[in-house]
This record gives C-alpha cells, sequence and structure tokens, in this order.
C-alpha cells in the first residue's frame, strides 16, 4: 500500500502543474487510482495469506468442486 501512496503524490504533483477543470480531473483520477491500487493490494493480501478458508485463492469452495 505504500507503492499506491508514492504514486499518488508524484499523481498529485503532476496535478499541480495544471490548471482549472484539468486540476480536478487529474486529481479525480489520482485519487480512483489509489483506491484501485489499495483495494488490488488488500486481494492479493488475502490470496497470499489464505484468505477466510486458509487454502489460498483455491479455497474450500473451489476445492469442493472436483
Amino acid at each position: 500500500m505504500a507503492t499506491a501512496e508514492a504514486h499518488y503524490e508524484v499523481a498529485r504533483a503532476r496535478c499541480d502543474l495544471l490548471k482549472g477543470k484539468a486540476e480536478k480531473r487529474c486529481e479525480k483520477d489520482a485519487k480512483a487510482a489509489r483506491e484501485a491500487a489499495i483495494r488490488q493490494a488488500r486481494v492479493e493480501k488475502v490470496d497470499a495469506t489464505g484468505g477466510i478458508f486458509g487454502e489460498g485463492a483455491k479455497g474450500k469452495a473451489a476445492a469442493g468442486k472436483s
């Protein structure tokens, strides 16, 4: 998640060079990209740690579907 924050800070710095509607749109896009990166990091963390089923991305539900 630290990477998402770093990318966000760089994007915000780029947005500061713009004016008016372009700046607001840039900031909105930067925030959306940060949120998407954070959500993706959370999904990857759940998959890596085993999630609620304790078996990674497969899970018990997927294991039962043979």
